[in-house]
Parts: structure tokens; sequence; C-alpha cells
């Protein structure tokens, strides 16, 4: 007993001898990496560690300005496929990208992509989309992880031509060379040897060249025979692929020519570390959005991709790798930006107000699966019928956090209905819905776009036909006649659009049979006389300061 005790009290005089910090529980600590981050960021990053305690998180305040990065993401520096697979929604239609009178995009180096719009610009720019389970992988850390296994890169590889498999390939004559060493264990010593996390390098190819391979990894190209790209560099233009090939066909730098998978599994590593992970690009969204400060290149230059979702993507099909082998407990490092100035995050339950959308409407134009969710992945509750007149009460971006459900069906309108007496709520596609709701304005006049929200909220505007309507800030200049769309939005997911009818009849011209009475009290009684001349009314209600009130 004497000597139990005699142990306990010199075990309880070394702990008096430590650090209080060896004392200071996980949860404290955490409350001061939260404090190092924005208040909008924390409630996200809290559940997180909650969930995922080994996870560590680091600011990474990039001194530029929110607003100037949006910008010099747009154009060719940040685009969206051209196709059915990803929505209009995100496609520019700013003038200087889109030629109104071919109806074509100016820069045509590649058919098959096109400039993204300030709205997609803006949701895949912002850290807080993606402050979930699936979002935060673009974040994680990119150096080489010892705690990753050959074994976790054959994971990663699973459902793809590569999984398990030898990496034999075609020779420059067509003859197969066979190779037993699996596809798992060259990424795996590749990654090791250049100092980059093996599971990134998988992850990249497969985003790069497809499930199933493409033309870069199959070495039948009739100009090319026998060269691999699996990391698509140097691929751009016209026709993209085939410029891969000619760059891996060069000689010199990063083993090339790349004549068989391993020189170009190792040759692709060696150009990623070389080029970007060592030069303060240590994420996928750093290879994205170049704008980690003290980074060897210039903000917004600099960029592996162009392509405004690739981060996203490879972020979710990450979490899917990590999840099928158990290791979303592992001890993770995330570097997470913060620019300045960035838009508020609105606190009103996501709602963005447009004063001349209140009260909009809108017709099926199709039958129309209503969901619970704005997701079409959510639960189906009813049908909409086709030509079904609806009420829209509110307007707001997909709920889901899969990338590839957002980039085909970004925003979504919550409507209410009533069929055979019986009223039903929920959500439908907003392009499944031609638009009712008309305001009416004439060729020339400069107004603001008027809104009723936050006050704190920083909102965003797009002009879907610059021809008819030019947004210059917050206000709107109306150069011909025609129907417009202007989207109103903040980078959070949260969106309204406003459809104006212009036209050249109407300048110089009062509308009479407007009676105001009681207007010294803080009610008015407004009647309307038909004027054969208007479609509609649109009354301002205008304070003695001149603010507008209604």
């Amino acid at each position: 007993m004497k000597k139990l005790l005699v142990v306990l009290l010199i075990i309880l005089s070394i702990m008096s001898l430590l650090p209080a910090s060896v004392f200071t529980s996980n949860a404290s600590s955490f409350d001061d990496v939260l404090e190092s981050f924005p208040q909008s960021y924390r409630a996200d990053l809290k559940k997180l560690h909650d969930q995922y305690p080994n996870w560590i998180f680091e600011p990474v305040y990039t001194k530029l300005k929110w607003d100037s990065v949006v910008a010099a993401q747009g154009g060719s520096n940040g685009v969206v496929l051209n196709g059915s697979a990803y929505s209009d929604m995100l496609k520019s239609k700013k003038s200087s990208d889109y030629n109104y009178s071919t109806g074509k995009y100016y820069d045509q180096t590649s058919y098959t992509t096109v400039p993204g719009n300030d709205f997609a610009i803006s949701y895949f720019l912002d850290p807080r989309n993606f402050l979930n389970v699936q979002g935060i992988f673009q974040f994680e850390k990119l150096s080489f992880d010892p705690s990753v296994s050959q074994d976790d890169v054959e994971n990663a590889l699973k459902g793809t031509f590569m999984y398990k498999t030898g990496a034999s390939y075609l020779d420059a004559s067509g003859n197969k060379v066979k190779v037993k060493t699996l596809y798992s264990k060259l990424i795996y010593n590749a990654g090791k040897k250049y100092n980059i996390n093996p599971t990134f390098i998988a992850e990249k190819i497969i985003n790069e060249i497809g499930s199933h391979g493409s033309v870069p990894t199959f070495g039948t190209n009739p100009y090319y025979p026998g060269i691999y790209n699996y990391y698509n560099i140097g691929a751009y233009g016209t026709n993209a692929p085939v410029n891969g090939l000619k760059w891996a066909s060069g000689s010199g730098s990063y083993c090339r020519p790349w004549t068989s998978p391993r020189k170009s599994i190792f040759g692709g590593a060696e150009f990623l570390a070389s080029l970007y992970i060592d030069v303060g690009q240590d994420t996928n969204y750093f290879q994205k959005f170049n704008v980690q400060p003290g980074a060897k290149y210039s903000p917004n230059t600099h960029q592996y991709m162009s392509n405004l979702c690739a981060t996203a993507l490879i972020a979710y099909s990450t979490y899917n790798a990590y999840n099928r082998d158990n290791k979303l407990q592992d001890k993770r490092t995330f570097l997470i930006p913060v620019y300045s100035d960035m838009p508020a995050v609105n606190d009103t339950g996501g709602k963005i107000s447009l004063l001349d959308s209140q009260n909009q409407y809108g017709t099926a134009l199709r039958d129309c699966k209503l969901r619970k969710e704005a997701s079409e992945y959510s639960t189906q509750i009813g049908t909409v019928p086709s030509g079904k007149t609806v009420k829209i009460v509110s307007v707001l971006v997909n709920s889901t956090h899969s990338p590839d459900s957002f980039i085909k069906y970004p925003v979504w309108s919550k409507i209410s209905y009533s069929v055979n007496g019986k009223k039903y709520s929920g959500y439908i596609y907003f392009n499944m819905l031609k638009l009712e709701t008309n305001t009416i304005v004439s060729v020339g006049n400069y107004t603001p776009v008027v809104t009723k929200t936050n006050k704190e909220l920083s909102l965003r505007y797009i002009s879907l036909d610059e021809t008819i309507a030019k947004v210059s800030g917050s206000k709107i200049k109306f150069l011909k006649a025609g129907t417009v769309d202007v989207y109103a939005y903040d980078s959070v997911g949260h969106f309204d659009r406003i459809r104006y009818t212009v036209r050249n009849d109407i300048k110089g011209k009062t509308i009479t049979g407007i009676k105001v009475s009681n207007a010294k009290t803080s009610s008015a009684v407004i009647s309307f006389n038909k004027n054969s001349s208007f479609d509609s009314y649109r009354v301002n209600v205008i304070d003695s300061d001149g603010k507008l009130v209604l």
C-alpha cells in the first residue's frame, strides 16, 4: 500500500510540472480553432468536428477581395461543360462572352466548354458551400500522408478499369506489353517518390480520364500511337485529348515521352508536385483557384483546371473512396480559404425576396415530379400536371451536397397549388415552369433592382440578355424592347428571379385612372380604371425622403 502511495505521489509530482496546455480539453482547443475562422464558417465546422474529431482545420486568409476574385475567374478562367449535363443557368450571357447576333460564344477554342456566369463562379468559389463531409475534401492538404496505404489507393480505384489490374499497355507498334504491377502500386509509389497523397493522384486520374479510360489511356491514337497521358496535361483546345497526347509525346521533362502507363503516372506526379503542390497550391481547391498567399504564381493565374465544378467533383469522389475503406475517421488536415469582404450569410431561412416577384405564378411546361426537398434525389410527393398554374412561394438552390446534382439542377422553386380541392406544396426544378409575372418598363429606363431582404446580405445580379438589359451593380439599364430575366443571388445558395417586359411604346405616356386617398395616413386605397394601352400596372410608394417603401 505504501509503495502504491509513493507511485501516485510521483505521478502527481510529474503532472504538476507539465504545461497547462497538456490538460486543455479537445473541445476547448477546438473552440480556439473556431475563433480563428469568421463567424459564418463556425457552425458547419463544429458539426464536422463533432463527427470527425481527428480532422484539423486551418484558415487561410487570402487577403484578396471577394468581388475581385469572382471577376478574375470569369471567361476562359472559369468554364462549365457545354451541353445538357450542365444547366444553362450556370452559363454566362455576358456580352463579352456571348455573341447575341450569332447565338454562339466568342471563345471557340473549345467546343466542349463555355464560360460560367457569376452565379456559378460564386457558388463554387465560396468555401462555405462545401463545409460538409463530402465537399470538405477539396481543401485536404495533398502532400504525402504516411497513413495512406496501397490498399487505400486500390479502394479509390474501385469501379474503374484500373481496379486490381496490372498496368499492361500497347506499344507504338500496337503490340501488347504485359505488366503485372498493379495500377495501385504504381500510383502509391509515385506519390511516395514525389511527396503527394497517392489517393489524390488516383482521384485526379479518374476525374481526368473517366472510370473506363479514354483516348489518353488507350495508346491507339493514329497520330500518337503508344503514347499515354493519364492526367490530361496539355489537353486543351478543339481537340483537347489529342493535344494532351502531343504534349505527352515530347521529350525531356517529367519522364517524357510517356510511352507507358508507368511513365505517365510517375511523370504526371512529378509535374503536379513541381508545378503545383511544391509552389503553394497544396489542395485541389488551390489548384483550381490560385488564391493561396505566398504562392509562387500571381493570384488567379497558373490554375491546373478551368472547370469551375472540378474540385467539388473530385472532393465527392474522394469522400466515396475514404468512406468505402472506413478511413473517414483518420487524421486529416484541411486548408480552408477566407476572403476579404465576403458576402454575409442570410439568416432569414435562405429566402431572397425581390419586391416584383411577390406572388409569382408559373405554368408547368410538362408533368413534373413534386419533391419534398429541393433536389431530384428527394422523395417524390406528387406530380404537377402539365399546364397547371402554381404559386411560386420562393426560389433557392439545390439542397443536396452532390455536385453532379447541382450542376444539372441548380435552382428549385417552392410551389403551392390545388387539384380537385386538395392542396399540394413542394419543390420542382426551376426551369420546369413558364413564368407568368412580368414588370413592364420603358426603353431607356435606368432603375435599381428592388430587394426586400437582409440588409447585410450582399447580392449580385445577372441579366440573361445584355442586349435588352444591362446590369451595373444593383441597377439595370433597359436598352431595347423585349423580355428579359434578371437573377438576384448571393454566393451561399440564396436565389430569386425577376422578369421584365421592356417596351418602346410607353415612354413619355402617363398612366391615368389611379386614385390615391388618405395619403397622409399609414394606409392608402388605390383604385384602377383599365387603360387599353397597358397590360398591367406597377405602383411604387415613396416616402417623404424619396425612399421606395413598396
